[in-house]
């Protein structure tokens, strides 16, 4: 039996669905494979190759020791904690959350402190928001900076308070000394065998992004397909995956001020696409999922009402 029952109904209206509607369903698959192709497959291949060569290597070691001095006692973070705030905001979506939970799985930082990096550190990239959200959909650009310091400060202003429901270890900013067991052998962190397993699974990884961005592509087309063309079939078509969700808002009939606070909120949140590829990469970990869809929702809300401030005060 399935261990979720709930899910059944949905996934028999999906499968009829798609049989219904093979035209519909081969234009939104085509649409979120190109995406993925042409954008989300060259940008986190790489980084998640690098870092999972990084992990296994005391690169890491040396990585966080320049980062950790003014990051530990700001974020209350682990010397190796860290590496997961730096990859979480420099990479994008699901980077926070596949090195939070490959730390976790190497035992480099405790389960307490994964689910409180988790709650803020896995966020959309630069690139992702001054190339496609402000340059190519708001073009806006009196609002490019401080579109871009909210999105990024929000969350980390948030830490604070998330930080309070979890018990850190005291000693979480201590220096770690770098033994031989640590890492990897060094003869096999050159090997072929090691960067094989590191290529592997960057690819995996990266399949299952790509698996996700195509089946809630195919979903938005189908849901467009049926419902009427209303303000609420924006809103949930927007909060399914967010490339797709903040090209329809920008196209859409909205007065531009809620153009820009809707697209915060989404940007910030990262759209359910996104919820769904966060879990595939903390599965391994069994880190719980719906404390960082609130810690999410939290930071977006923040986000959106900030935003409007500035809007308002301008």
């Amino acid at each position: 039996m399935s261990r979720h029952p709930a899910l059944t109904i949905p996934i028999l209206i999906l499968f009829f669905s798609m049989l219904s509607f093979p035209q519909t369903v081969f234009t939104g698959a085509s649409y979120g494979l190109i995406l993925w192709f042409r954008h989300v497959l060259p940008t986190l291949l790489p980084y998640m190759i690098l870092i999972n060569v990084l992990i296994c290597t005391p690169a890491l070691h040396w990585i966080c020791r320049i980062i950790s001095t003014f990051l530990c006692p700001l974020l209350g973070t682990s010397y190796y904690g860290t590496f997961a705030v730096l990859t979480g905001f420099l990479c994008g979506y699901p980077m926070g959350a596949k090195t939070t939970s490959d730390l976790l799985n190497v035992n480099k930082i405790s389960r307490s402190e994964a689910s409180y990096l988790l709650s803020f550190c896995n966020n959309t990239s630069p690139a992702f928001i001054l190339s496609y959200v402000v340059a190519q959909n708001m073009k806006e650009r009196n609002l490019c900076i401080p579109f871009f310091l909210i999105l990024t400060f929000t969350p980390l202003m948030l830490s604070f308070i998330f930080r309070l429901f979890y018990r850190l270890p005291e000693s979480s900013c201590s220096f770690p000394q770098v033994t031989p067991g640590s890492f990897s052998n060094p003869s096999e962190s050159i090997s072929d065998s090691f960067l094989d397993r590191c290529i592997l699974n960057a690819f995996e990884s990266v399949t299952k992004v790509g698996g996700y961005m195509m089946m809630f592509s195919v979903l938005i087309q189908l849901l467009a397909s049926v419902l009427p063309n209303t303000i609420f079939s924006l809103l949930l078509y927007s909060s399914l995956e967010i490339s797709t969700g903040i090209r329809l808002l920008f196209s859409s009939a909205l007065y531009t001020t809620e153009k820009i606070i809707l697209c915060a909120f989404l940007t910030s949140f990262g759209g359910w696409c996104c919820i769904a590829q966060t879990y595939s990469m903390i599965s391994s970990s069994q880190l719980p999922i719906l404390p960082y869809i609130t810690a999410k929702l939290v930071t977006a809300l923040v986000t959106s009402l900030l935003i409007s401030a500035y809007i308002y005060a301008i």
